[in-house]
């Protein structure tokens, strides 16, 4: 009987599926539903990029086609995609994916209907430190909002910004980058669901892109109208330091909110009112809160996870805030 050592069996090679996750980030600039451009992205000379007129993506490729393939479709049959499959271009009209049992003929349209503005280039290193900034103010901003500055992230040079007229919010970032690019919310939402390394900035005089360390990107179309002078409100005047947040303040605000008819809560001395119509109220006791203001409860859960201070008592109009490496105000209301 031959004797010797038994080969090591070798674990399974990984299944290549570049192509999926390359469709999977271009498909932040897709629609279910529009114009052949917005549903279809376009594979060429190793990049598959798609736009849905606002945002635009790209993404390297290895695989050798020449197509523009209904992007959703085609992401759908590579994900069902678990063991060896092939893709080939049967003709200018269709790609064909294959695994297994399984076949699923994906439909293209001409390559000259899918018209892709390339990214801007990279002139500018930038790092998670925008994206982390980003994140403190992006929720402020309001998608669809009629006036474009509320429904946009301002890019201000080495901070950003957002407010949708009642809270205002500015994060520093400490990146070298251009003043007052006003970016819409829905770009800033897609680039903060992107896990890549993000290494650099590009720009025109209306778009602005994203540059990732694998060489993906994404770009988007800038707002041109102008930003109000929030600055002008962030001044808050010299009259001591800001108290520290009263702790189970947030928490008191949202047990309220049910019970604030008008969505309005009152400060009062250790304790939060809700503003009510009628005689029936609803209080909350927090130790530390000063009587003297009111606001909307939407506002104050739009602070709750990035203020850390306050300052309640400087100003008639509005109060203060401030938290980790971000300064904001928030309007007073009248009961």
């Amino acid at each position: 009987m031959a004797t010797g050592k038994r080969g090591r069996k070798k674990d399974p090679e990984p299944l290549d599926n570049s192509l999926l996750e390359a469709l999977q980030f271009i498909n932040v600039a897709q629609r279910a539903m529009g114009t052949p451009g917005q549903t279809h992205c376009i594979i060429r000379e190793g990049w598959a990029a798609a736009s849905d007129g606002v945002l635009t993506a790209g993404h390297k490729v290895h695989d050798d086609l020449m197509a523009c393939p209904q992007t959703a479709r085609l992401i759908e049959a590579l994900t069902r995609c678990k063991e060896a499959f092939s893709v080939t271009q049967a003709d200018a009209d269709r790609i064909s994916v294959k695994t297994g049992k399984f076949r699923v003929t994906v439909p293209c349209v001409p390559l000259d209907t899918v018209a892709i503005m390339w990214a801007d280039p990279n002139i500018a290193p930038l790092d998670e430190r925008f994206t982390e900034a980003c994140r403190k103010v992006a929720h402020v901003a309001v998608e669809g909002a009629q006036r474009v500055a509320l429904a946009a992230v301002c890019m201000a040079g080495p901070t950003v910004m957002a407010t949708n007229g009642f809270v205002v919010v500015e994060a520093w970032h400490g990146c070298d980058l251009p003043p007052f690019m006003l970016i819409p919310k829905l770009a800033i939402a897609a680039l903060l669901k992107i896990e890549k390394k993000l290494i650099g900035f590009g720009c025109s005089d209306r778009s602005v892109t994203f540059h990732f360390e694998d060489g993906a990107w994404l770009k988007s179309q800038c707002y041109i109208d102008g930003y109000p002078n929030v600055q002008r409100v962030l001044e808050r005047p010299n009259v001591g330091p800001m108290l520290e947040v009263p702790a189970g303040l947030f928490e008191a605000v949202n047990q309220l909110a049910p019970f604030a008819n008008n969505d309005h809560v009152r400060f009062c001395t250790d304790k939060v009112e809700a503003v009510t119509l009628d005689r029936d109220g609803a209080e909350h006791d927090v130790e530390g809160v000063i009587e003297g203001s009111s606001f909307a409860v939407k506002s104050l859960q739009m602070i709750a996870t990035i203020a850390t201070h306050l300052d309640t008592v400087t100003n008639d109009r509005c109060a203060y805030f401030i938290g980790d490496k971000l300064r904001g105000a928030i309007a007073k209301v009248k009961d």
